[in-house]
C-alpha cells in the first residue's frame, strides 16, 4: 500500500479524503451490504452535503469517514495516512462530530460550549456562538454566558439545544467537523445561515453535512446524493438540478406547495 502508517504522538493535518471502492456491511453473517462501491474524493476544506433517502447509507458512510467502523473492501486515506493503519482516537480528536442528539450538561452556558477546555475562552465562545447563530439569544439573557443551564436552569428549546451542540463543536476548532441530521429542530432560516457561516468561516477545514432540506445542501461546494447504498449522483447545487436526475426531483418534492417546506 502506498499509504503510510500514522505515528501514535503525530498530530497530523486532515489533508484531501479519498475512497476508493469502499463496501461496508455491519457484523453479522447475514447483514446485507449498507454501502457498495464507494468511490469518492473529498477535498481538504471543501463543504460536502449528503443527501438521499432514509436508509441510503448516509450515517454509515459518516461513521466509516470518522473511523469508527472499517470498510470490508476498498480503501479510505486521507493524504497519504491509510485509515486502517490510523489511530482511531488521534483522528477523532481533529473530528468535531454533531449528531441529532446530544448532551446539555447542567452548568453555565460557557462551560457547556467550551467543554473541551478547562478554562474556557470567553471570546473564542462568542464567535462559535456567533457561527452558530446562539448569539443574540445568550446576549438576551440577564447572565449572558454565565447562565445556568440544565438541571434547575434554563430550559432550553431543541433548536436551541442543537445550536449549542454546533457551536461545542466549532469551539474545538476541528480539521474536520461533520454534522449528522444536527440540524433538524432548526428553522429553515436559522439552519440556512449556520451552513453558510460555517463555508464562509471554515478556513481551511473540512465540513461533511448530512441534511434533508434544500436551504442546507444547495450552499455546499459538493452535493452526494445516495441510494441503496450507493452514490448515484455528485456535483454542485446547480451541476445536478441541470441534470434533472435524482437529486432534482427530491428538490422539486420539496418546492411543492404540498411539502410545506421553507426553502
Amino acid at each position: 500500500s502506498s499509504c503510510g502508517v500514522q505515528d501514535d504522538d503525530m498530530q497530523f493535518k486532515i489533508n484531501d479524503i479519498l475512497l476508493k471502492n469502499v463496501s461496508f456491511r455491519y457484523p453479522g453473517s447475514h447483514s446485507p451490504l449498507v454501502l457498495k462501491n464507494i468511490d469518492l474524493l473529498i477535498p481538504v476544506g471543501s463543504t460536502i452535503a449528503l443527501v438521499g433517502p432514509s436508509g441510503c447509507g448516509k450515517s454509515t458512510l459518516i461513521k466509516l469517514l470518522l473511523n469508527l467502523f472499517r470498510p470490508i473492501e476498498g480503501s479510505i486515506s486521507s493524504g497519504n495516512i491509510c485509515f486502517s493503519e490510523t489511530n482511531q482516537e488521534i483522528w477523532l480528536r481533529n473530528c468535531g462530530i454533531v449528531m441529532q442528539e446530544g448532551t446539555i450538561f447542567t452548568g453555565n452556558i460557557l462551560s457547556n460550549i467550551a467543554m473541551s477546555d478547562e478554562s474556557p475562552d470567553l471570546q473564542r465562545a462568542r464567535k462559535a456562538a456567533s457561527l452558530a447563530c446562539l448569539d443574540s439569544f445568550i446576549d438576551n439573557l440577564p447572565m449572558g454566558y454565565y447562565s445556568k443551564i440544565g438541571v434547575s436552569g434554563i430550559e432550553l428549546s431543541g433548536g436551541q439545544k442543537q445550536r449549542l451542540l454546533i457551536a461545542r463543536a466549532i469551539y474545538r476548532d476541528p480539521a474536520l467537523l461533520v454534522l449528522d441530521e444536527a440540524t433538524s429542530s432548526l428553522d429553515a432560516i436559522n439552519e440556512a445561515r449556520i451552513v453558510r457561516n460555517l463555508k464562509d468561516n471554515n478556513q481551511g477545514k473540512t465540513v461533511i453535512i448530512a441534511a434533508h432540506r434544500l436551504s442546507t445542501v444547495a450552499y455546499a461546494d459538493m452535493i452526494v446524493y445516495m441510494d441503496g447504498g450507493e452514490i448515484i449522483e455528485t456535483g454542485s447545487h446547480e451541476d445536478l438540478m441541470a441534470l434533472g436526475g435524482a437529486y432534482s426531483r427530491l428538490i422539486a418534492r420539496q418546492l411543492s406547495p404540498a411539502s410545506g417546506l421553507a426553502v
